[in-house]
């Protein structure tokens, strides 16, 4: 369930146009922030304000890694045409025959 709720936000991070990649980034460290319940400076604010525990460099670079791999197979993912039609399961057509005479 959790992989499905990421997979989720980073489709919706996707679709956000036009962004330039620093912008998708920042968005993306945001959402790593919530999900962690840990703030990052994101454009020189921290974020969420709460007070809560700073999300250390290497997890952060690491979480940071992670997502932008899982976008890019995501990405893939959108692309490759007729991805969604191997998983329809269409009924068998049935064929009357004609006797013959």
């Amino acid at each position: 369930e959790d992989v499905i709720l990421l997979e989720y936000l980073l489709r919706v991070v996707l679709r956000l146009r036009p962004l330039t990649a620093s912008r998708t980034l920042d968005v993306i460290r945001r959402v790593a922030a919530s999900l962690t319940h840990q703030t990052l400076i994101i454009n020189d604010t921290r974020l969420p304000s709460k007070e809560l525990p700073a999300l250390r460099d290497g997890t952060h670079q690491h979480l940071i890694n992670f997502m932008l791999k899982f976008l890019i197979e995501i990405q893939k993912d959108i692309a490759r045409p007729g991805a969604d039609d191997l998983e329809v399961v269409a009924p068998q057509k049935t064929y009357r025959i004609k006797k013959w005479k």
